[in-house]
């Protein structure tokens, strides 16, 4: 790879790299090395990408800057889980620091003391040998503000609210690893989207505020996405900040833009011009 970035003349790289088999935190570094050659990346900076693959201190950062974040607890590999320091009612477990949803399935959600959610801790530990972080499960409607940079300004495209119909009312809420990478099963199929998302003028404009608060936070650049909930009173919850976002033409930010009226061949421009400027 440094002997192909060294000889070629391009100057800009898109970075779609999200993970290495060896060693997975070394994916945050690719922009670092490729500007190390004298070219730079499309999308989200080296410390961006490393803060934003830890789910805790993503947590502590928006938390810290007053923007709203579910009630969760950090359990590290052979640390004690607390319950009593998460509110009443039911939690979800997800490995601290993996991304696209691995690690999360319907087991990964339960009440609080049960030992269902101790069962998903173990596994986390064991399978990925990571902390597990456990959250209050906010059972509300999720959305899905997809953001990018053009000229310095940072735009909203139209909200996405992820239809969970197909799910019933059984079947945890949640966008977990079969519902996005496992097709033939019932959460794959089960799952939906609803672009532009129905919701009122003023929920709307407080959610792009919150996404549009989250990046500034976090560092992000070029395009991401903010997953938020809202609560059965209104009130949302960030949830993640995707820097990086998966950008084929069948996933949700090109939805976004189509949504949107951008021209995928429009974005990329937009993306290309950025880290020329860079």
């Amino acid at each position: 790879v440094a002997s192909l970035l060294a000889g070629s003349p391009e100057r800009i790289v898109f970075n779609l790299v999200e993970d290495f088999a060896a060693d997975a935190d070394d994916a945050s570094l690719v922009p670092a090395f490729v500007r190390a050659h004298g070219k730079e990346c499309v999308g989200g900076d080296w410390p961006c990408l490393a803060l934003t693959t830890d789910k805790w201190q993503t947590r502590a950062i928006l938390e810290a800057a007053g923007l709203p974040v579910a009630r969760g607890v950090l359990v590290p590999v052979g640390g004690r889980y607390e319950p009593r320091r998460l509110p009443a009612g039911r939690v979800i477990v997800k490995p601290v620091a993996s991304d696209a949803s691995e690690g999360i399935d319907e087991d990964a959600v339960g009440p609080r003391d049960g030992p269902g959610v101790r069962r998903a801790i173990r596994r986390v530990h064991e399978q990925f040998a990571q902390a597990a972080l456990v959250e209050e499960y906010v059972a509300g409607r999720e959305v899905n503000v997809s953001l990018w940079e053009r000229a310095g300004k940072v735009a909203a495209l139209p909200l996405a609210e992820i239809d969970f119909e197909g799910y019933g009312r059984a079947r945890p809420h949640i966008v977990g690893y079969r519902a996005k990478w496992v097709p033939g099963t019932p959460q794959y199929h089960g799952l939906g989207r609803v672009l532009p998302a129905r919701l009122p003028a003023g929920t709307a404009a407080r959610l792009h505020r919150l996404a549009e608060a989250a990046w500034r936070v976090t560092g992000c650049r070029d395009y991401a996405r903010v997953d938020l909930r809202l609560r059965r009173d209104g009130t949302p919850v960030i949830l993640e900040v995707n820097i990086n976002p998966d950008l084929s033409l069948d996933a949700g930010f090109a939805a976004a833009l189509r949504a949107g009226r951008v021209p995928y061949h429009r974005f990329v421009a937009a993306m290309v011009g950025n880290a020329a400027a860079r």
